[in-house]
Protein backbone atom coordinates (compact mmCIF):
# COMPACT_ATOMS: atom_id res chain seq x y z
CA UNK A 1 0.00 0.00 0.00
CA UNK A 2 3.07 2.13 0.73
CA UNK A 3 4.12 2.24 -3.13
CA UNK A 4 0.29 3.28 -4.01
CA UNK A 5 0.88 5.70 -1.70
CA UNK A 6 4.05 6.89 -3.12
CA UNK A 7 2.71 6.80 -6.52
CA UNK A 8 -0.26 9.05 -5.83
CA UNK A 9 2.03 11.48 -4.04
CA UNK A 10 4.22 11.96 -6.80
CA UNK A 11 0.97 12.13 -9.09
CA UNK A 12 -0.02 14.46 -7.07
CA UNK A 13 3.33 16.86 -7.46
CA UNK A 14 2.97 15.95 -11.39
CA UNK A 15 -0.59 17.73 -11.44
CA UNK A 16 0.92 20.26 -9.54
CA UNK A 17 3.54 21.27 -12.30
CA UNK A 18 1.11 20.78 -14.76
CA UNK A 19 -1.60 23.20 -13.23
CA UNK A 20 1.09 25.48 -12.53
CA UNK A 21 3.10 25.62 -16.11
CA UNK A 22 -0.69 26.61 -17.26
CA UNK A 23 -1.50 29.09 -14.72
CA UNK A 24 2.06 30.93 -15.45
CA UNK A 25 0.59 31.36 -19.13
CA UNK A 26 -2.47 32.45 -18.29
CA UNK A 27 -2.03 35.04 -15.78
CA UNK A 28 -3.27 38.69 -15.34
CA UNK A 29 -4.66 37.51 -19.20
CA UNK A 30 -8.51 39.34 -19.35
CA UNK A 31 -9.35 36.93 -22.09
CA UNK A 32 -8.17 34.00 -20.17
CA UNK A 33 -9.29 34.79 -16.57
CA UNK A 34 -11.97 31.71 -17.11
CA UNK A 35 -8.66 29.82 -17.10
CA UNK A 36 -7.23 31.35 -14.23
CA UNK A 37 -10.07 30.75 -12.25
CA UNK A 38 -9.52 26.67 -13.43
CA UNK A 39 -6.56 26.77 -11.93
CA UNK A 40 -6.69 28.46 -8.85
CA UNK A 41 -9.47 25.68 -7.81
CA UNK A 42 -6.94 22.95 -9.36
CA UNK A 43 -4.34 24.37 -7.19
CA UNK A 44 -6.60 24.36 -3.97
CA UNK A 45 -8.25 21.08 -4.23
CA UNK A 46 -4.45 19.71 -5.03
CA UNK A 47 -3.49 21.65 -1.43
CA UNK A 48 -6.52 20.32 0.03
CA UNK A 49 -5.77 16.49 -1.21
CA UNK A 50 -2.12 17.01 -0.06
CA UNK A 51 -3.17 17.98 3.30
CA UNK A 52 -6.11 15.10 4.04
CA UNK A 53 -3.17 12.91 3.12
CA UNK A 54 -0.33 13.63 5.65
CA UNK A 55 0.61 10.80 8.22
CA UNK A 56 -1.95 8.65 6.25
CA UNK A 57 -0.56 5.51 4.86
CA UNK A 58 -2.66 2.19 4.15
CA UNK A 59 -6.84 1.41 2.69
CA UNK A 60 -7.43 4.58 4.23
CA UNK A 61 -5.61 7.37 2.36
CA UNK A 62 -7.12 6.14 -0.83
CA UNK A 63 -10.40 5.85 0.30
CA UNK A 64 -10.20 9.27 1.56
CA UNK A 65 -8.90 10.77 -1.68
CA UNK A 66 -11.26 9.06 -3.18
CA UNK A 67 -14.20 10.29 -1.04
CA UNK A 68 -12.90 13.83 -1.35
CA UNK A 69 -14.39 16.68 -2.84
CA UNK A 70 -11.20 17.88 -4.10
CA UNK A 71 -11.46 14.91 -6.47
CA UNK A 72 -14.65 15.75 -7.65
CA UNK A 73 -13.18 19.64 -8.64
CA UNK A 74 -10.30 17.64 -10.32
CA UNK A 75 -13.22 15.47 -11.87
CA UNK A 76 -14.71 18.70 -12.95
CA UNK A 77 -11.73 20.15 -15.17
CA UNK A 78 -11.44 16.60 -16.87
CA UNK A 79 -15.12 16.99 -18.06
CA UNK A 80 -15.27 20.35 -18.91
CA UNK A 81 -13.51 21.34 -22.67
CA UNK A 82 -12.13 24.59 -21.27
CA UNK A 83 -10.32 25.07 -24.66
CA UNK A 84 -12.63 24.95 -27.17
CA UNK A 85 -15.05 27.55 -24.62
CA UNK A 86 -11.49 30.06 -25.09
CA UNK A 87 -11.30 29.24 -28.80
CA UNK A 88 -15.16 30.33 -28.65
CA UNK A 89 -14.65 33.54 -26.59
CA UNK A 90 -11.24 34.77 -28.72
CA UNK A 91 -13.00 34.11 -32.15
CA UNK A 92 -15.70 36.04 -30.90
CA UNK A 93 -13.34 39.10 -29.88
CA UNK A 94 -11.56 39.14 -33.13
CA UNK A 95 -14.90 38.50 -35.47
CA UNK A 96 -15.16 41.88 -36.43
CA UNK A 97 -11.07 42.38 -36.59
CA UNK A 98 -9.45 42.43 -40.25
CA UNK A 99 -5.92 41.39 -38.62
CA UNK A 100 -4.89 38.11 -40.36
CA UNK A 101 -1.78 38.57 -37.84
CA UNK A 102 -3.79 38.59 -34.31
CA UNK A 103 -5.61 36.07 -35.64
CA UNK A 104 -2.64 33.88 -36.15
CA UNK A 105 -1.30 35.06 -32.86
CA UNK A 106 -4.51 33.86 -30.74
CA UNK A 107 -4.33 30.74 -32.50
CA UNK A 108 -0.83 30.16 -31.50
CA UNK A 109 -1.30 31.00 -27.95
CA UNK A 110 -4.77 29.14 -27.97
CA UNK A 111 -2.39 26.13 -29.13
CA UNK A 112 -0.11 26.60 -26.16
CA UNK A 113 -2.52 26.47 -23.63
CA UNK A 114 -4.11 23.03 -25.09
CA UNK A 115 -1.16 21.60 -24.55
CA UNK A 116 -0.66 22.71 -20.99
CA UNK A 117 -4.10 21.95 -20.25
CA UNK A 118 -3.49 17.96 -21.75
CA UNK A 119 -1.30 17.97 -19.37
CA UNK A 120 -3.65 19.29 -16.75
CA UNK A 121 -5.90 16.84 -17.37
CA UNK A 122 -3.46 13.78 -18.38
CA UNK A 123 -2.41 14.09 -15.12
CA UNK A 124 -5.45 13.82 -13.42
CA UNK A 125 -6.87 10.89 -15.28
CA UNK A 126 -2.89 9.33 -14.12
CA UNK A 127 -4.34 10.06 -10.58
CA UNK A 128 -8.10 8.54 -10.50
CA UNK A 129 -6.52 5.79 -12.33
CA UNK A 130 -4.32 5.36 -9.28
CA UNK A 131 -7.20 5.70 -6.73
CA UNK A 132 -9.23 2.84 -9.08
CA UNK A 133 -6.69 0.34 -8.48
CA UNK A 134 -7.94 -0.99 -5.23
CA UNK A 135 -11.13 0.39 -5.32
Amino acid sequence: MQLIKQQIDTRLITLKQANQALHELTVDLSLLDAVGEMTAKVSKALDLLVEQGDGLTDEGFIALLSDSEAIDVLDEIVDTDAVSELEDRFFMVIGSMEDNEMGEFLTELIEKIEIRYSDLVEAIHELNALLNIDG
